[in-house]
């Protein structure tokens, strides 16, 4: 849930203090810390895949009189809300008209990160439209504006690369993946496991297929010594595991790669998730066979 999510194994005690704030916050003497205290329910409640329940406090919050005249809680509910959209329904298009909307009043307020932030998933949204082209261009931006800021832009020079691949796009999905062999400034811990993945796509397309899955062992260590219970070990392992499946698939090692596909059902919060998965994986194995195609033309 954008910058409002919560570590999966505490959500029971997340809301337990939840429920206490909200019976002592007074929404005529408190509004805006009513409306923080909804924001942090919902997206406590979505990290368990409760979405219908999250969406009630986002309701909530939207009839707290007033409240979303002030900037700061309209933007939370949008980026919050739009999140909601695409992870809970697949409303694709209402998602959209969030972060159009988050985008103009970040600008408006100079808000550097709900800027690159609204950015980020108006690219995952063209990316799950079928747009890799404008997907890409997107998360290049975010990548860069992050950079520019000195924060690290580990995840969105990795989804750059992907929709680069995406979209049969050779060249631009070999320069993010040199800029994430070269991070600026320092990276994050799980920067390592980011190369390591897109590294596996380049071996496969070089033509070296035991060498990609061998690339794709350091990952799946990394995630295994990472908290179970954490929302980041959640979000790696899905990508490890996509990146599992798209190089066994590749290879006609269905079996194998189905492996993959399980595991990350088993984990997934929704229907919704495995679905969004599945087409990101097809998407991925269909540009991986065009630019082995082009490199070994």
């Amino acid at each position: 849930m954008g910058r409002y999510g919560t570590i999966s194994g505490q959500v029971a005690l997340v809301e337990h203090h939840l429920q206490a704030a909200s019976e002592l916050a007074n929404p005529k003497s408190n509004p805006f810390l009513l409306a923080n205290i909804h924001f942090a329910w919902g997206a406590s409640l979505s990290q368990r895949g409760d979405f219908e329940a999250a969406e009630r406090h986002l309701v909530a919050v939207e009839a707290i009189p007033r409240v979303l005249e002030d900037d700061q809680v309209r933007r939370r509910l949008l980026e919050v809300r739009g999140v909601l959209r695409i992870e809970g329904k697949g409303d694709l298009s209402a998602a959209r008209e969030d972060f159009v909307e988050l985008l103009r009043l970040s600008r408006g307020v100079r808000d550097a990160e709900g800027e690159a932030e609204a950015k980020y998933w108006l690219s995952n949204i063209s990316g799950l439209e079928g747009k890799p082209n404008e997907a890409r261009s997107l998360m290049a931006e975010v990548a860069e504006d992050r950079a520019k800021r000195g924060i690290t832009a580990d995840n969105a020079l990795y989804w750059a690369g992907v929709f680069g691949l995406m979209e049969g796009n050779l060249r631009e999905f070999r320069r993010f993946l040199a800029a994430l062999e070269d991070p600026k400034p320092p990276p994050t811990k799980e920067w390592r496991v980011y190369a390591n993945l897109l590294e596996a796509f380049d071996y496969l397309i070089r033509g070296d297929g035991e060498r990609s899955v061998a690339m794709l062992a350091e990952p799946v260590r990394t995630i295994e010594a990472l908290p179970t219970e954490s929302r980041t070990t959640a979000i790696l392992a899905s990508k490890v595991y996509l990146h599992l499946f798209a190089v066994l698939h590749v290879q006609g090692r269905d079996a194998e790669a189905e492996v993959y596909r399980r595991r990350f059902a088993q984990m997934a919060r929704s229907p919704r998730a495995v679905a969004d998965w599945e087409e990101r994986a097809r998407q991925i194995t269909e540009g991986i066979r065009r630019v082995k195609d082009v490199a070994h033309s």
